[in-house]
């Protein structure tokens, strides 16, 4: 009877060998796990390698941000990426996606389409999200080429691209922003004009912007 039974494990051993196993099926042998990308776990259960995630029918391993490969093959199951120093990275003009299980369309700057903040943050800069699936810069910021924090009247600054606003300037001597020639500081801290009357700034769902008051 024994014997028997050793016969008949054998055979069903041997005949799952030839079937092979799938994600989750029980085995003893990294050769046992049919599935490309699969070894077994512990000598228990077929699982994925590292950085690859089965599919739903458990018949695939698809790869992953991150996952080590050989070729470019080893990454043909992740859209848009290729094998960098062993790893399945994205192609260049696409980026991860929060669970690094696709490579997605770097957005193409302020107002384009996205999904996730790193979308925009690749050509926009750090100071960049996505909102309502748009691109914009954070409150605070403005867009000139990348995102800028605004810099008020009297805030320190490095370059006039920082000095939001049409009459302010970045002071070269004590690196501040200053109205422009032709302009003066007023007591609420707004640049006025001579020649057409005050302007003012005001924060709106977007962030800052300049309204000008003519008499």
């Amino acid at each position: 009877m024994a014997v028997n039974y050793l016969l008949l494990v054998g055979i069903l051993v041997q005949f799952n060998r030839a079937i092979g196993l799938v994600i989750g099926d029980s085995c003893r042998y990294d050769s046992d796990c049919f599935v490309e990308q699969s070894y077994c776990h512990m000598q228990q259960i077929c699982e994925c390698k590292e950085n690859f995630l089965p599919t739903s029918d458990h018949q695939y391993c698809v790869a992953t941000v991150g996952a080590i490969c050989n070729s470019k093959h080893d990454c043909s199951t992740l859209e848009n990426s290729i094998c960098i120093e062993d790893r399945c990275l994205c192609s260049k003009g696409y980026v991860p996606d929060p669970h690094n299980s696709a490579c997605r369309p770097v957005a193409q700057g302020e107002n384009s389409d996205c999904d996730f903040d790193a979308q925009c943050q690749q050509l926009m800069g750090e100071f960049s999200t996505c909102t309502r699936r748009r691109c914009q810069c954070l409150p605070n910021h403005h867009f000139l080429g990348t995102c800028i924090r605004s810099k008020g009247l009297g805030d320190t600054c490095k370059n006039n691209t920082e000095c939001f606003g049409n009459f302010l300037q970045c002071s070269m001597t004590d690196h501040r922003c200053v109205c422009r020639p032709g302009y003066s500081a007023t007591s609420q801290g707004t640049c006025k004009s001579a020649a057409v009357g005050n302007s003012y700034f005001v924060i709106g769902q977007w962030g800052i912007g300049e309204i000008e008051e003519l008499y």
